[in-house]
């Protein structure tokens, strides 16, 4: 498999059910639901939605598409997320020769902020990836940032000196998160950066934040391609992983973890969520995921995901039931000590999220207080059981300034400070 195949493989997708753990997801019987374009067609030969969003009763998607030698970005609308129209032609095109994107541009995360169309996307110029912005009025015609690429390479010998790509960015009201693949050191894996307006991004210095995991899991060679959502108070993250047993495949499936801060992540106990499907399947080679909404209305996350069986990548969909979904995602292992964990984001404004964790059962409480001592806000007063927890606190209502927040668990207290920054 030449080196665009690969990226594109890794750009478009995935798909359900590990032999050895429960199906999460239930694949669409119809799939896959977008397939790549006919002969002579700019994205003959794969097509994989890699960004979706839905907007006034319409699902619109950006695809990356690829012919015989690159890989573009394509644009579709659907009513239903199955039944696709596409756009004729390419709506992200090549970068100019000797430009930094002038090989390949494929994977695309799409949002609408401001009634402005916001796209981050992987750019290649031969020798390696780098992440680009652009904004459209309507979603089709795209203008590059003068500033591109908005996050290049990491310093050499970092964990990402080589590549840096497949960002997965959320809004939450006041800033942009991004999850993004580096490569560096021989291995490929997660990282996270913060910006205030999508195009200077703060890396953060714990990364990368997602590691590999353990010898003979799943994900013991590669992170990819991953779809983000911030949902009750907590970051939720579908991630592809490689485990290296399939030549040029590596294998790809999709494991699932959760985080109160985008930084740690606790990876679910039944990882792989999504599995490649079975011998002779259309996904039967590798799956891979950039994906994932969260239907509020019908209480379901919908996925759009690409499979591949050897030849041309297609993409599929599938749901995923909140209170099935939701089943198993943490049983790490019980707290050895009481913990207080620092609240994200902070400075914060106006919302922001305190994380504990209990190692017995104990009456529990969590306050806020000014810096002379009024007490401002009782978050927790209540009976707990061991384990971990969380909870979202909305400081709107505080002036800015600084305050301390304090976790009391029987005879234990513990203390933090956090500022509200308006």
């Amino acid at each position: 498999m030449d080196k665009n195949a690969v990226r594109l493989l890794l750009v478009v997708l995935a798909a359900a059910a590990g032999a050895s753990a429960q199906t999460e997801w239930s694949k669409y019987a119809g799939n896959p639901v977008f397939e790549p374009g006919g002969p002579g067609a700019w994205d003959r030969n794969g097509a994989g939605i890699v960004s979706v969003i839905h907007d006034q009763g319409l699902y619109k998607a950006w695809y990356a598409g690829l012919d015989d030698s690159a890989g573009r970005i394509g644009y579709a609308t659907s009513p239903d997320g199955v039944s696709w129209t596409r756009h004729a032609t390419p709506v992200l095109n090549l970068g100019d020769p000797g430009a930094w994107d002038d090989s390949q541009v494929d994977h695309a995360c799409v949002l609408l902020v401001d009634g402005l169309y916001r796209m981050w996307y992987s750019g290649d110029d031969g020798a390696s990836s780098r992440i680009g912005y652009a904004t459209s009025a309507d979603g089709i015609v795209w203008e590059r940032h003068p500033a591109n690429p908005v996050m290049g390479l990491g310093a050499t010998g970092s964990w990402e000196e080589s590549e840096v790509f497949h960002p997965s960015v959320i809004f939450d009201g006041q800033t942009y998160h991004m999850w993004y693949n580096g490569y560096g050191q021989n291995a490929q894996r997660t990282g996270y950066a913060t910006s205030s307006d999508g195009i200077s991004w703060a890396r953060h210095p714990a990364n990368p934040v997602l590691p590999l995991g353990p010898d003979g899991s799943f994900d013991d060679y590669m992170l990819a391609l991953m779809a983000a959502l911030r949902k009750d108070g907590l970051f939720h993250l579908w991630y592809t992983a490689g485990d290296g047993t399939v030549e040029d495949t590596k294998y790809f499936r999709v494991g699932y973890a959760v985080s109160p801060n985008g930084v740690s992540w606790t990876k679910h106990n039944a990882n792989p969520v999504l599995n490649t499907g079975p011998v002779g399947s259309w996904d039967s080679l590798g799956v891979v995921t950039s994906c994932v909404l969260f239907d509020s209305a019908a209480g379901v996350f919908r996925m759009w995901y690409g499979g591949w069986a050897g030849d041309k990548i297609s993409t599929g969909y599938a749901t995923a039931d909140l209170l099935t979904f939701a089943e198993g995602t943490d049983r790490s292992p019980l707290p050895d000590r009481l913990v207080l964990q620092q609240n994200y984001p902070n400075p914060c404004n106006p919302r922001t999220t305190i994380g504990f964790e209990l190692p017995t059962r104990s009456r529990v409480t969590l306050r806020v207080f000014s810096v002379l001592g009024r007490e401002v806000a009782a978050l927790l007063d209540e009976e707990r059981g061991p384990g971990h927890g969380m909870l979202e606190f909305d400081v709107s209502t505080l002036a800015s300034g600084l305050y301390v927040y304090r976790l009391t668990a029987g005879s234990s207290v513990l203390s933090k400070a956090m500022i509200v920054l308006k």
